[in-house]
């Protein structure tokens, strides 16, 4: 069955073709249906809704300002909304209306103050989403996304000052369930972030940001079960900040450029965090508060300030700003300063230092702490420091521990201070 609102006998035909100010609805029930709204000018409104069966095509093309396309779909469905123009909005799947197994919805916005929503509120298998946004200011979401089997969403943004969010504040948890997440940002000022994400079960997922520009900023709030978050950005002020809790998480990031800002932390069990940073004037930290936990920190410049900080059992820290080893940079770190803190069980420090001018500060608070061998795959023999005017400090407070401190080069200093007990 077909029921069809607005000019029916063109739409039979397949296609619509509006002035402005008009309003175009079209519903839908049934399987392999196909619907096209065009509008040219401004303040247009489109709606499309299917309402049952599979199989559907529609396509809504929006040529002007200020215009509004709707569309809710079900199983199967492949949904085109494309806006060209400032100020436009394009919804898909919202209200509790659902897009089941099967799903590709596509949104585009050429423009500038645009905005992209869609949401689905099931648990379908292998739905797609993309959302493309050329232009400034535009804000591009998708929300309350629970999918089994692969969910997959992109999110491209070309301009400044654009957002990218997958579930905002205030939508409903995420679940990742072996779903995909992107987000790309090409410019200034833009925000892209990842939030109330989690996997099921042992089924996790992967979210990828990527940014390339200055002065961005991306967040990504994970909890529990297998989730691999990503960040990437290459310009200078930017700032990278990724949270996770809950068991089995890992977490990485990596900056080019100066004056950026990457932040870690990661609350739960077995999880591990990762940065590479190539600049000057940056500032690295990870945090992590749990068991089994797995740090790696590489980085090369000049003024660099990186810190590491461990509470929880059979923790493991590795630092390279040497350039050299499995790290991907080839300069060395000058002028900068590492300080790296555990408080636990069975830790291990390994890493090295190159360049002139450093600092390094290593605190161990717990029971059998060692800065030798052994920090996971990237083990270095103790911590080696090459180059001049460089400064080491180890100081071990607590039980059985045990410090391998190397300098190589002019007017170093070395200070290692070793206690059985813990500091009171």
């Amino acid at each position: 069955m077909k029921k069809l609102n607005l000019f029916a006998a063109l739409l039979f035909s397949g296609s619509v073709a509006i002035a402005q100010s008009n309003d175009a609805n079209v519903s839908q029930e049934g399987n392999n249906h196909q619907a096209t709204v065009v509008q040219t000018g401004s303040q247009n409104s489109s709606s499309v809704a299917i309402t049952g069966g599979s199989g559907s095509e529609v396509e809504v093309t929006q040529i002007g300002a200020n215009n509004t396309a709707s569309f809710l779909g079900r199983q199967n469905v492949q949904g085109l909304q494309y806006q060209e123009g400032d100020r436009n909005f394009a919804s898909a799947g919202q209200g509790s209306q659902v897009f089941a197994g099967g799903s590709i919805i596509e949104q585009i916005q050429i423009g500038n103050d645009n905005r992209a929503t869609t949401a689905h509120w099931t648990q379908p298998t292998n739905i797609r989403v993309y959302q493309t946004q050329i232009g400034d200011r535009n804000t591009a979401d998708a929300r309350r996304l629970r999918g089994f089997n692969i969910t997959e969403i992109t999110q491209t943004q070309v301009g400044n000052d654009n957002t990218a969010l997958l579930n905002p504040t205030g939508s409903s948890q995420y679940y990742a369930d072996g779903g995909f997440v992107r987000q790309l940002q090409t410019g200034d000022y833009n925000y892209a972030s990842i939030n109330r994400a989690q996997g099921a079960g042992s089924i996790g997922g992967t979210f990828i940001q990527e940014q390339v520009g200055n002065l961005n900023r991306s967040t990504i709030n994970s909890t529990r079960n297998t989730i691999l978050g990503e960040t990437i950005q290459i310009g200078d002020e930017n700032v990278a900040l990724i949270n996770q809790f809950d068991r089995d998480n890992s977490a990485a990031i990596r900056q080019q450029g100066d004056e950026n800002f990457g932040s870690i932390s990661q609350t739960g069990s077995d999880n591990r965090a990762s940065q590479w940073v190539a600049g000057s004037f940056n500032e690295v930290t990870q945090i992590q508060n749990g068991n089994l936990n797995n740090q790696r920190i590489e980085i090369t410049g000049s003024s660099n300030t990186y810190m590491a900080s461990q509470v929880g059992d059979r923790n493991f820290i590795y630092v390279n700003s040497r350039g050299t080893g499995p790290g991907l940079n080839s300069l060395t770190a000058n002028n900068s300063e590492f300080m790296a803190s555990q408080n636990g069980d069975r830790n291990t420090i390994s890493g090295a230092m190159g360049g002139d001018n450093n600092s390094l500060t290593i605190n161990q608070y717990g029971d059998a702490n060692i800065v030798n061998a052994g920090a996971s795959n990237f083990a270095a023999e103790g911590f080696l420091i090459q180059g001049n005017n460089n400064v080491g400090i180890i100081n071990q407070f607590g039980n059985g521990n045990s410090a391998t401190l190397n300098m190589v080069g002019n007017g170093n200093s070395a200070t290692i201070t070793q206690s059985a007990f813990p500091l009171r």
